[in-house]
């Protein structure tokens, strides 16, 4: 059951975390030093801290119980949440528990990336435009092939005698 939590809450919010990298990097033009000084420590620290509390929360609580699938946050018995004739005899609070430590957070991660996805395409798309009215305005709809100067003779001939030309000066 531990081990279903860290996972199950850890590696959503690790990919939000990169999430926010590619933001950070991409969006804001952060260098990796900046993005480290500034947002790395906080993300790390929501992404472990919160995952290891929950972990002991849960096990302190007796919410780590069979769940008919597997062991995870739950009540024992099974039916006691739904059955008022049952009695708890642990996880009594398993369905606000199953929101708080997992169905929020990862709730949470899958549509912070869905926005961050969404946030960089439009940059993406925002920038192509700025580019091409940027070509449009100079003039020059395609780039102009240059030709290549040898090192040996410098001129623009290569074997076959014919002038080789490059995209790229």
């Amino acid at each position: 059951a531990i081990f279903l939590q860290l996972g199950t809450l850890g590696s959503p919010l690790y990919n939000f975390a990169l999430a926010v990298y590619y933001l950070g990097i991409i969006k804001l033009n952060l260098t990796p030093t900046q993005f480290r000084q500034r947002f790395e420590i906080y993300l790390h620290v929501v992404s472990n801290i919160y995952v290891w509390f929950s972990v002991v929360f849960l096990s302190v609580e007796g919410s780590f119980n069979f769940t008919r699938a597997n062991c995870w946050i739950g009540p024992k018995p099974i039916d006691c949440v739904v059955n008022p004739e049952v009695d708890c005899i642990s996880g009594a609070n398993a369905p606000l528990h199953q929101w708080v430590f997992a169905g929020t957070p990862i709730l949470f991660s899958f549509l912070g990336n869905i926005v961050s996805i969404f946030v960089l395409i439009w940059d993406i798309i925002r920038l192509k435009r700025k580019l091409r009215n940027l070509a449009m305005r100079s003039g020059s709809w395609r780039p102009q092939a240059v030709p290549i100067q040898s090192n040996a003779d410098s001129s623009n001939a290569n074997v076959n005698g014919r002038a080789t030309y490059s995209m790229f000066r």
